[in-house]
């Protein structure tokens, strides 16, 4: 899908020694980067490379603290995402930016012009983005709140916002995360085309298969450094994923995490350190599982599953009920069955009740009809508050908004839902102390990378948020997970560290429940896929690549 300019060589993005820091941890240190009129350019690296954070400074959300950005050769200072946007720069961000009180097109619209609803145009402008959501294949409801709107359509209005803004220069961070494989094959499709138009691209993604469909161009980032710029005509996934994982540019072969001076500016010769307690960072990947690894989770067949079929189901669904919300089908006489020991994957297009089977298992919404029991004990009038109290875990499908406090410290946000736990009181009063050292530990053995616990969530990566939602949810022994889009944003090492981790609950009797769009990750995940359409189960299959056929009819309503 990469597609060649021959004669369009002029670099349209020039940035000189970028330097970027929040507080003693440099993001970006010194890079140098050069895009070309037209291009696509990948922009790749593990969790806490300083993708975004670099993206964000070229959008002007960040002022760099050092460096020079040119823009078709003048010298550029960005005050604000404004000011970027007259310069032609749009950008889809990781975490999603909208007004929940706006309808999904006032969230298209606005920032685009200065007058107010309604203005001349408007007419105009929603024949436009039903001509793109048709391109794409979106199903988004324009006149709906997006409050009442599901993480993934919320995605959808991210890319509309910024192609409706007519952008020159498009940065898209992580835009498939939240997209179905259907919808991603045709978001790939229309944004190469949108290149051959003469738009230039940067794309951030984890996903290896996406950036060699698309890119002409990969430029790698490890932490907080460029390592390489390469065409994507002279490099494999293999080695670009072999320059993520490896060791930083100037760093001994065991160097796994840079062991600079604190507050050590770029340019000395030292290396941006990335956390203030020297958290070791896993780099000892070899080829082979960087090369299972590049498409994202690798499909596996014949995982183990250490089931117990002789006892009681941890998750029973007897032909369960639920109306439809958050614009996507409820469910109609869902059953199944989750074992102690198993991990049951759930996929499918997007609305197609995925929401609706989560928020009825966390014990958010109520059955209309059916049961759902643990062990024989029926759950159908517990609480959430009382679920979590005989071991149900959640991990849900966007944490910032729904299982995140992002202003609050690390530690208080990784406390959440064990506060009242003994050993973090005393007399009725929280120690503080005793939570930090518990939450400085335990970010530490799960490789997050931050400065202190006392920073704020929401200056970490996308990934590494992800990252401490998981290990939250995943200490202890639970007796019923449930996560939704766990590898939203995990690079390579985090998604192996998933994965272990789940191995690692299945064996000591837990059972899990995997919701996720992607197909790959709930085969490289899962013991059992199934599939919902329209708020009913087709079936499930077990988890093996000569099932994916017979999943992806199921995923279009075609029984087999």
């Amino acid at each position: 899908m990469a597609h060649q300019h021959p004669a369009q060589d002029e670099c349209i993005i020039q940035l000189r020694g970028i330097s970027k820091r929040f507080g003693e941890v440099w993001a970006n240190a010194d890079i140098d980067l050069d895009v070309r009129r037209g291009e696509c350019h990948a922009v790749v690296g593990e969790n806490g490379a300083g993708k975004s954070t670099l993206m964000q400074v070229l959008s002007g959300r960040w002022r760099p603290d050092r460096g020079e950005i040119r823009i078709a050769g003048v010298p550029r200072r960005f005050a604000s995402p404004r000011d970027a946007l007259r310069a032609g720069i749009g950008m889809v961000h990781q975490q999603l930016l909208v007004f929940p009180r706006l309808t999904a097109l006032e969230n298209i619209l606005v920032g685009a012009s200065p007058r107010r609803f309604p203005c001349p145009g408007r007419t105009t402008a929603r024949s436009r983005i039903l001509q793109w959501t048709e391109a794409f294949g979106f199903d988004l409801p324009l006149d709906v709140p997006v409050r009442e709107l599901p993480f993934a359509q919320r995605q959808q209005i991210e890319i509309l916002r910024a192609l409706h803004r007519g952008a020159g220069i498009l940065i898209l961070d992580e835009p498939t995360s939240l997209l179905s494989p259907p919808e991603v094959k045709r978001l790939l499709g229309l944004l190469g085309s949108l290149g051959e138009q003469g738009r230039t691209l940067l794309f951030v993604s984890h996903r290896l298969s996406e950036v060699f469909a698309l890119a002409d161009t990969i430029t790698v980032l490890k932490k907080g450094r460029r390592v390489a710029s390469i065409g994507r005509a002279h490099t494999s996934p293999e080695a670009v994923a072999q320059l993520m994982v490896g060791a930083a540019p100037g760093a001994g072969p065991e160097d796994a995490v840079e062991k600079g001076a604190e507050g050590e500016e770029p340019g000395t010769g030292g290396l941006a350190r990335i956390s203030s307690g020297g958290a070791q960072e896993e780099t000892a990947l070899d080829a082979g599982r960087a090369a299972r690894e590049t498409g994202g989770l690798a499909a596996q067949a014949g995982h183990e599953t250490a089931t117990h079929p002789s006892a009681a189901p941890v998750l029973d669904l007897r032909a369960a009920c639920a109306p439809p919300g958050w614009n996507e089908s409820g469910l109609r006489d869902v059953s199944l069955r989750l074992r102690s020991g198993e991990i049951l994957g759930i996929g499918g297009v997007v609305g197609n009740g995925q929401r609706s089977l989560a928020r009825v298992v966390a014990g958010i919404a109520p059955l209309s009809s059916g049961r759902i029991l643990s062990r024989g004990e029926d759950w159908g009038d517990l609480t959430i508050a009382e679920r979590l109290r005989k071991g149900f875990c959640w991990l849900p499908a966007n944490l910032v908004e729904e299982g995140f406090c992002p202003g609050f410290s690390l530690w208080q946000n990784y406390l959440l839902g064990r506060q009242r736990e003994e050993r973090f009181q005393a007399g009725g009063w929280l120690r503080r102390g005793a939570a930090r050292s518990w939450t400085r530990e335990e970010l530490r053995g799960g490789r997050v990378r931050f400065e202190d616990v006392d920073q704020p969530l929401e200056t970490l990566s996308g990934g590494n948020m992800q990252r401490v939602g998981l290990l939250r949810v995943l200490s202890g022994s639970p007796r019923l997970v449930l996560l939704e889009q766990p590898g939203r944003g995990l690079d390579l090492s985090g998604q192996g560290w998933l994965k272990d981790r789940l191995r690692g609950l299945s064996a000591g009797g837990a059972a899990v429940l995997v919701i996720s769009y992607d197909l790959d990750e709930l085969m490289a995940l899962c013991h059992r896929i199934g599939i919902l359409y329209r708020g009913s189960l087709m079936g499930t299959v077990m988890a093996d690549p000569s099932a994916e056929e017979r999943l992806a009819r199921w995923m279009t309503g075609v029984e087999s």
